[in-house]
């Protein structure tokens, strides 16, 4: 499947360059929505006070959620940007300014005992503005290093982007702050510290995209004049399966992301008993593994191809997700961290691959858009609401083993969605036909 031309024979430094800068942007996405699910039961108090605290987490994981319904809107505006209009690399430009406007913001935002219910009025405001800026986030980030690397090291390379999903850097931080400061100190400033210091994230990826170089296939595309008007209604109208496929793609690891890290912090405490600093230590080592191990299966997937990396996460998960449970349960720190390092190295398989796929499925006219929709629309519908929906699960039902009843039915959608999946190691993103095959996905 593989090809000659400027979308297989990228150059491997203005790849790694994308790399990073798509890790910068990806790194400030997870910091953010991390550090809101992390210090979720800081927050609840702060700005959705309630006698009950399960309504304030509940009130809390909503405006979470809420944030991540404006991501497909933000995948279509950012898309039609960088697919029809500016390119990948100034599209970029503009997504992380306001992301990173967005954390900035946060840190300086007015309590409800200040201000009242302005207070989770503008929380709701904020969440909305990051939702639309991380919607052409991804998406671009994932295209423009795809379209710059080689077609034999494309999967190395979006794995290097894909190393900040796991949320490596704001389970360091929690873990110090929590460690360092008193509990009185963190709910009277120390979470304001976090969030603003998710600017310096933003502010090193926005000098690094200052650098980059346009991708040499979207030009030569917008110079044969191949560029849609309407890319998300092409998208739609021409690769209907694959956008489905896509988007059950992305369920599977999506749910897991925000169950075990965002909601896994707020589990441990709420649940099982563990302190901040506790939690968020296991949350670090764990995903200090899976961010030094996503690069080296992403590589292999050049290797050996992707589905075979895709299929083995989801199926094993679907076997783990009962006994990682009943692990936390012990209570038992030691327990505990055996039972996330044993998730996240299964899901470090799939971290790289699956990103690499996305931007394989797609031509260039459409590619920006189609990944970033895909990406977003399932992130949105199933990964920002998992906090909510777990939480509410273990409410109605009294089981803190509920949360499995979400996770299963979701990592089957994406092993089905994988097993559809036709190998696409090699391919060369020039060469993708403009319309898809309707008999077979």
């Amino acid at each position: 499947m593989s090809g000659s031309g400027v979308g297989s024979q990228g150059s491997e430094i203005e790849a790694l360059k994308a790399a990073i800068a798509a890790w910068a942007g990806t790194a400030l996405e997870f910091y953010d929505f991390l550090v809101f699910g992390f210090l979720a039961t800081v927050l609840a108090p702060l700005f959705f006070p309630s006698s009950n605290s399960t309504v304030s987490l509940l009130s809390l994981f909503a405006v979470f959620g809420v944030g991540f319904l404006m991501r497909p809107v933000g995948a279509v505006v950012f898309g039609w940007i960088g697919d029809r209009h500016v390119g990948r690399r100034n599209t970029l430009m503009i997504t992380i300014f306001l992301m990173g406007a967005a954390s900035l913001f946060m840190g300086l935002l007015p309590t409800y005992q200040q201000i009242g219910i302005s207070a989770s009025i503008l929380i709701v405001v904020l969440r909305l503005i990051q939702g639309f800026a991380l919607g052409g986030e991804f998406g671009g980030g994932i295209t423009l290093t795809a379209e710059l690397s080689p077609a034999t090291r494309r999967g190395l390379y979006v794995g290097i982007a894909q190393m900040a999903q796991g949320g490596f850097i704001p389970s360091v931080l929690i873990t110090i702050f929590a460690t360092a400061m008193s509990h009185a100190s963190l709910i009277s400033y120390g979470w304001r510290i976090l969030f603003i210091l998710g600017v310096v994230i933003a502010v090193v990826g926005f000098f690094i995209r200052i650098k980059l170089t346009e991708s040499h296939v979207y030009l030569e595309a917008a110079r044969r004049g191949k560029i849609s008007k309407a890319p998300i209604g092409r998208a739609f109208a021409r690769y209907p399966l694959k956008m489905l496929m896509a988007i059950f793609i992305v369920v599977g690891g999506t749910v897991v992301t925000y169950t075990f890290a965002t909601y896994g912090v707020t589990y441990m405490i709420k649940y099982e008993g563990f302190s901040l600093a506790q939690s968020s230590l296991i949350l670090a080592i764990a995903t200090g593994m899976f961010m030094v191990l996503t690069p080296l299966w992403s590589f292999f997937s050049d290797k050996f191809g992707r589905k075979i990396f895709m299929i083995v996460t989801p199926l094993s998960l679907i076997i783990l997700v009962y006994p990682f449970y009943v692990l936390l349960s012990t209570a038992m720190f030691a327990v505990a961290l055996l039972a996330y390092i044993m998730v996240y190295v299964f899901y470090s398989i799939w971290n790289g691959p699956y990103a690499t796929v996305l931007s394989e499925m797609f031509p260039t006219s459409v590619r920006y858009t189609a990944v970033s929709f895909s990406y977003n629309f399932a992130v949105g519908i199933f990964g920002g609401f998992s906090p909510f929906v777990v939480t509410y699960l273990i409410a109605v039902t009294h089981n803190k083993l509920a949360p499995v009843y979400w996770l299963i039915p979701c990592l089957v959608l994406s092993l089905i969605a994988v097993l559809l999946y036709k190998e696409t190691k090699g391919i060369n993103l020039e060469t993708i036909p403009d319309r898809e095959r309707t008999q077979s996905p």
